[in-house]
């Protein structure tokens, strides 16, 4: 972690990232990580908006995906879930 809190202070040195832009950075960093995570995941579930942002859509593309069947949600008690199982057979369908 040391080195690269280093890698990002040379970046901010060489005037790569000001640090008005740090904020921002740092928020793509830390989605960055969020989806490396889920993607070492297979079964985990996720709620609409993470669905959303794994699979690099807005939330009103996913829900048109989910209305044309394209994507289905997991069987689950509550508001709708997603196995990201599932969400990578869409997007490997999407590819080909």
């Amino acid at each position: 972690m040391k080195e690269n809190g280093k890698k990002v202070e040379n970046m901010i040195n060489k005037k790569e990232i000001t640090l008005d832009k740090l904020p921002e950075v740092l928020s793509d960093i830390m989605a960055e990580i969020e989806l490396l995570k889920m993607s070492r995941e297979p079964n985990r579930l996720m709620n609409i908006n993470d669905a959303a942002n794994y699979i690099g859509a807005s939330r009103g593309e996913f829900v048109k995906y989910r209305k044309v069947k394209a994507i289905m949600p997991a069987k689950v008690p509550g508001s709708p879930r997603f196995l990201k199982s599932e969400l990578d057979r869409f997007m490997v369908e999407c590819q080909g």
